[in-house]
C-alpha cells in the first residue's frame, strides 16, 4: 500500500508546484505591468485586464471545450487561429490604449514586439491588414500595415497600433520615436476610481468620467458616471413606456439644444438649420426602430422622344422597402416648417401632446405617447428581431446578442450615473470569448 500513499503525495505535490509557479508567473506579469507608461499628455485611457479575462475563459472552455477548441477529432479549428504565445508581440496581463485628444475618438497602444514575422502574419493573416505604400515618413526597418479603421505600424522593437476613423501615421511615427523615460505611468489615470479597479475593461479621462465592462458567461455588465456640459437633466425626469415591438429605443430627458448646438455642422449635413431651430426645442426626445419594413415611394421623372420626335415627360413610382424608423422631439410646433420631408429616408410629420414626430411609418402616428414620472433620464433597450440583420448588421456582432438594456440616472443637473447589460445567445460561453473568439 506504500506505492499508493507515494503516489498521492506525488500528485499533491506535484499540484501545489503548479499552483504555487501559477502565482509565481502571474505575480511576476502583474508587476511588469505597473511598470507600463503612456504619454504624458493622454487625455483618456481604456484597461483591459488580459490576465483576468483568460482566466475567465479558461474556466468557462473546462465545460465548453468544443466551443472554445472545436471537436477532439477535428483539430483544423484550431489549426486556423493564432496562438496566443506565438503572435509576435508581448501581450501585457493589463493591455492599455489611450487616447491624446479629447475632441478624438482615435486610441493607441504599445506593445513590445517580440518576433517580427510572427507579427506581419498574424496582421495579415489574422487580422487581414495590408503594407501601406502610400504614406512616404517611414525609416529603414519600419513597416506600416492598415485597413479601414486599424492600422500597424512596428520595426524590430515596438509595435504601435491604432484604431480610429481617421488614419494617423504621423503621429504613430512620432509614437514609435518616442522615449518612454518621459512618458507616466498609465496605472496612475483614474487610481483614485473605486469602481474601475477591478473591472474587466475600464475607460477613464483626465475629468474623471469613467465606464466599466465586465464579461460573464452570457452576458456583459455595464457601469458609467458621465459628467457633461452638454447636457442639462430637469429635476424632474419623464419616460414613457417601451413599446414591445421594437427592435431599438433610446430615450434622453435632456436639454437638447446644447446638443444641438454642439452637433451642428453633422446636422445641417442632413439639411437642418440648427441656428434657426435650437431655441425652440426642449428636453425630451426618442429613436424608434421596430421589427417591421414599410413601402417608400419615389417618383422617378424620365424624358423620351415619342413618335413624332416631341419631348414627352414620363413618370415612374418606384418603391421600396425602409425601416420603420421614428424620431420623437419635445419642441415648438412651428419648427415643423423648418424640417425636410426626406433626410437619409422620406419621413412623415405631425405635433401631438407637445412632441413633433417624424416617422416613415404611417401607422406611429396614431400611437400617442405617454410621459410619466421616471427616475431614468436615459433609456435604452435592444432586442433582437428578424429586421435587426438588414439595419443593424453594421454593428459588430450584433447577431450574437439577444437583448439589453442600459439606464441612466441623473446626479445634479450635467451628471449620469449608467447601469445596464447586454445577454448573449449563447448563455454558457464568455461574453468576451463570444465577441472576439467564437464563430
Amino acid at each position: 500500500m506504500g506505492w499508493i500513499k507515494k503516489t498521492v503525495v506525488f500528485i499533491l505535490g506535484l499540484i501545489a508546484v503548479m499552483a504555487i509557479s501559477f502565482f509565481v508567473f502571474k505575480y511576476y506579469r502583474s508587476s511588469k505591468a505597473e511598470n507600463i507608461k503612456i504619454p504624458e499628455n493622454s487625455v483618456s485611457v481604456i484597461r483591459l485586464d488580459v490576465d483576468g479575462l483568460l482566466l475567465k475563459m479558461f474556466k468557462n472552455s473546462l465545460s465548453n471545450y468544443s466551443e472554445y477548441y472545436g471537436s477532439k477529432k477535428d483539430t483544423s479549428t484550431i489549426r486556423g487561429k493564432a496562438k496566443f504565445w506565438d503572435i509576435g508581440v508581448h501581450i501585457p496581463s493589463k493591455l492599455y490604449m489611450f487616447s491624446l485628444s479629447d475632441t478624438s475618438r482615435h486610441y493607441y497602444a504599445v506593445l513590445e514586439v517580440k518576433d517580427r514575422e510572427d507579427l506581419k502574419s498574424l496582421l495579415k493573416g489574422q487580422i487581414g491588414l495590408s503594407q501601406d505604400s502610400v504614406f512616404q515618413g517611414l525609416e529603414k526597418g519600419q513597416e506600416l500595415y492598415s485597413k479601414k479603421h486599424v492600422q500597424a505600424l512596428f520595426d524590430n522593437q515596438r509595435l504601435i497600433l491604432s484604431l480610429g476613423k481617421d488614419q494617423q501615421p504621423e503621429t504613430m511615427l512620432t509614437l514609435l520615436k518616442s522615449d518612454e523615460g518621459d512618458w507616466a505611468y498609465a496605472n496612475g489615470f483614474g487610481k483614485e476610481l473605486k469602481e474601475i479597479q477591478d473591472a474587466d475593461m475600464s475607460f477613464v479621462d483626465k475629468k474623471d468620467n469613467w465606464a466599466t465592462v465586465n464579461f460573464q458567461n452570457g452576458r456583459l455588465d455595464i457601469n458609467a458616471f458621465v459628467k457633461s456640459s452638454l447636457l442639462g437633466f430637469p429635476s424632474k425626469p419623464v419616460q414613457a413606456l417601451i413599446p414591445e415591438d421594437n427592435v431599438l429605443y433610446m430615450a434622453l430627458n435632456s436639454d437638447l439644444s446644447l446638443i444641438l448646438k454642439d452637433q451642428e455642422a453633422e446636422l445641417e449635413k442632413l439639411k437642418l438649420p440648427v441656428d434657426s431651430i435650437y431655441k425652440y426645442v426642449g428636453n425630451f426626445a426618442t429613436i424608434e426602430l421596430k421589427d417591421k419594413e414599410v413601402l417608400e415611394s419615389d417618383t422617378i421623372i424620365t424624358y423620351d422622344y415619342d413618335d413624332n420626335f416631341e419631348m414627352t415627360e414620363k413618370k415612374e413610382i418606384n418603391q421600396v422597402e425602409v425601416p420603420s424608423l421614428s424620431f420623437q422631439v419635445m419642441a415648438s410646433p412651428h419648427l415643423l416648417g423648418y424640417l425636410p420631408e426626406k433626410m437619409f429616408y422620406k419621413f412623415g410629420k405631425d405635433f401631438h401632446n407637445g412632441l413633433i414626430r417624424l416617422s416613415t411609418d404611417p401607422a406611429a402616428f396614431s400611437q400617442n405617447i405617454d410621459l410619466k414620472p421616471s427616475p431614468n433620464v436615459f433609456v435604452l433597450s435592444y432586442q433582437k428581431k428578424p429586421v435587426s440583420a438588414k439595419y443593424l448588421g453594421w454593428l459588430p456582432n450584433y447577431d450574437k446578442i439577444l437583448k439589453g438594456e442600459l439606464n441612466g440616472i441623473a446626479e445634479g443637473s450635467n451628471s449620469l450615473r449608467l447601469k445596464g447589460g447586454f445577454a448573449f445567445e449563447n448563455s454558457a460561453i464568455n461574453s468576451f470569448y463570444q465577441i472576439i473568439g467564437s464563430k
